[in-house]
Formats: structure tokens, C-alpha cells, sequence
């Protein structure tokens, strides 16, 4: 993996457990500790991406995650990702980088299909799906576009 899939990986996995982590310190670290501080910037990033709406984002130590659930499953869709292919075979590794570009847009396109499905069913009966759902829908996106991002740094389909 070349160093910018590296950092991506990192990047990925950081990102996700900040999620999780930033509730946490929310929910019992007072805001002017510097871990309350880091803990805020990680909610400021979460809306830039986000809506944030509590009754749509899981509670982590009584505390609405920086995301929502779509989103949350998202971000650990990605990061299962680069852990899958970190401790993938080098075989399988080479076999995923090199994918041609119709099976990537397949698979990108695929990766959409949950999510779609629970908006449409959202938007059709007024009813929001469960957090375990919304997340569930995330996953694939998440999970597709990092294999997408970490294929993309491998010099000529090779795996690092």
C-alpha cells in the first residue's frame, strides 16, 4: 500500500473511533478540559457532513454521536474496509486493486441501493427505520468507497 493509502487507512479508522470516543468524553469530560475541547471539534467536523439530528444518531454514554446512523455506518463501513483489505491475502489484495472500472461503477452503484431503499421508504410512509437499518444502509457506501480511494493509490493495480 503506497503511503497515501496508508494515511487514507489511518485517517479512516481515527475518524470512526472518534465518533464513538467523542461522545464519550462529551458525556463526562467538562467542555474546557482539553479533551472536551477535542471533543467539540469533532462534533463541528461531524456537522459539516451531517444534519446531527439526535432522534436520527445513535446514544454512546447518553450522548447523540457527532453523526448520524446513516452516516455513522458510513464511516465504520470504511473502516472495516481498510482492515479487511489490510489483512487480506496479498492474492486477494491484488485481485481487489485490480478490479476493472465497469466492476468498480457496478459495485459503487450496488453500494447505493441500500441507502435509496430506506430514503424511499422514509420518504413513502413518513416513517423513519430503525438506527440499526439507517446504519446498515451506510455500510456498503462507506465500505466501497474506501476499497475504491485505497485502489486508486496502488501503482498500476499492484498491491503494496
Amino acid at each position: 500500500m503506497q503511503m497515501i493509502g496508508r494515511v487514507f487507512a489511518v485517517l479512516a479508522g481515527l475518524w470512526a473511533g472518534a465518533l464513538f470516543l467523542a461522545a464519550e468524553v462529551r458525556a463526562n469530560d467538562p467542555a474546557e478540559a482539553w479533551t472536551g475541547r477535542a471533543a467539540a471539534l469533532v462534533y463541528a467536523a461531524g456537522a459539516v457532513v451531517c444534519h446531527q439530528r439526535p432522534e436520527r444518531s445513535f446514544q454512546f454514554a447518553g450522548t447523540a454521536l457527532p453523526v448520524c446512523a446513516r452516516c455513522t455506518g458510513l464511516y465504520v463501513g470504511a473502516a472495516a474496509a481498510v482492515i479487511a483489505l489490510a489483512i487480506a491475502t496479498p492474492r486477494l489484495q491484488r485481485r481487489a486493486s485490480r478490479s476493472d472500472v465497469t466492476t468498480r461503477r457496478v459495485l459503487a452503484v450496488l453500494s447505493l441501493l441500500p441507502g435509496a431503499a430506506t430514503l424511499a421508504y422514509e420518504w413513502s410512509t413518513g416513517a423513519m427505520p430503525s438506527h440499526l437499518v439507517r446504519a446498515a444502509s451506510g455500510l456498503p457506501i462507506g465500505a466501497v468507497v474506501a476499497w475504491l480511494v485505497l485502489a486508486a493509490t496502488q501503482p498500476d493495480g499492484q498491491s503494496g
